[in-house]
């Protein structure tokens, strides 16, 4: 990149920034200097804002320089101008990563090494500068998800409910613990098709499409609820004799085409069906169609509880039989 172009200022910490800064664009480069002869390298998107965080730490401002640049040049821009300053022989008050063990770090892998020196820069006052994804959000998630899985759990068939999820997780969906709430989820209770003769204990989907819903119906209000079993699988599959009964073809899922479901009553029999080689290949063929498809839409519904169980009990299967 090449050498940064600076407009200076003369400032000092008791005056508003505005009432010194006209800027077109507030994001780029700016280095303070200070009444002893050392200097501050930043970045900022809005350096109005971040100037007045500085004078309020800092009361020995004396000038500041500026010098826009696109948003996505600021951490080079920042890196280059500190090593820059640094080889020249002027003071930063920038802490750096210098201080730090040399050579490569397990941790480069996971946060770039001028994402962590500008780290060491940032204040407990910039809020902005905090990031944590969408760890937060998936906090939340799985406090939510609580609630539903408790009352699945409650259910009579609930060990069988979890056997028929943890066979398709384990049988079906390839690197599970991988793709999990990004491009498959798993509901509890939801709330589709919900009528007073029909609803849903839990349903999975991958990429968009509903693969595999478990439920219980009855033919009146006054009548008792059976449990049913939906599998979905791609249209490929050919049923043989014994099941032909049960297959039907539908178009229900736009992004996915035709598939075929199959579908059983009175009974939860997943992990059955799918010892069926036919099947088994037919509910792969689709999954791994709808994996390769990307993200969901349906992750703000994922039921971490569920799923947590769901592993579980993948773990005690693999460990039973070792």
């Amino acid at each position: 990149m090449e050498t940064l172009r600076f407009k200076r200022w003369k400032f000092t910490s008791d005056l508003a920034p505005s009432a010194v800064l006209q800027l077109d664009n507030a994001c780029g480069i700016y280095v303070l200097e200070f009444s002893n002869g050392e200097q501050y390298v930043g970045q900022s998107v809005n350096f109005l804002t971040r100037l007045s965080s500085h004078r309020r730490k800092h009361e020995d401002i004396v000038a500041i320089n500026f010098c826009e640049l696109p948003s996505q040049d600021l951490d080079s821009a920042e890196f280059e101008e500190i090593q820059r300053r640094r080889e020249s022989g002027i003071h930063l008050r920038n802490k750096t990563l210098l201080s730090q063990p040399l050579g490569d770090s397990p941790l480069d892998v996971l946060v770039d090494q001028q994402v962590q020196a500008k780290w060491l820069n940032i204040s407990p006052e910039d809020e902005d500068d905090v990031q944590i994804g969408s760890r937060g959000r998936l906090a939340k998630r799985r406090r939510a998800s609580v609630k539903r899985f408790n009352e699945l759990s409650e259910q009579p068939e609930f060990q069988t409910i979890l056997d028929c999820l943890a066979s398709y997780v384990a049988f079906v969906i390839p690197w599970p613990q991988e793709t999990e709430g990004k491009t498959w989820t798993v509901t509890a209770l939801p709330s589709t098709n919900k009528t007073a003769l029909n609803r849903r204990l839990a349903t999975l989907s991958v990429n968009n499409v509903e693969v595999l819903f478990l439920g219980l119906y009855r033919e009146s209000k006054e009548e008792e609820w059976w449990p049913y079993t939906v599998l979905n699988v791609a249209h490929t599959y050919e049923p043989k004799s014994r099941f032909a009964d049960y297959v039907f073809s539908t178009d229900n899922y736009r992004s996915a085409g035709r598939v075929k479901s199959i579908q059983l009553f009175g009974d939860f029999v997943v992990s059955e069906l799918l010892t069926h080689d036919d099947i088994c290949l037919a509910a792969r063929e689709l999954a791994l169609g709808q994996l390769r498809k990307g993200t969901t839409m349906f992750s703000r519904f994922h039921n971490d509880a569920l799923a947590d169980a769901i592993f579980e009990r993948i773990e005690d299967w693999v460990e039973e039989d070792n």
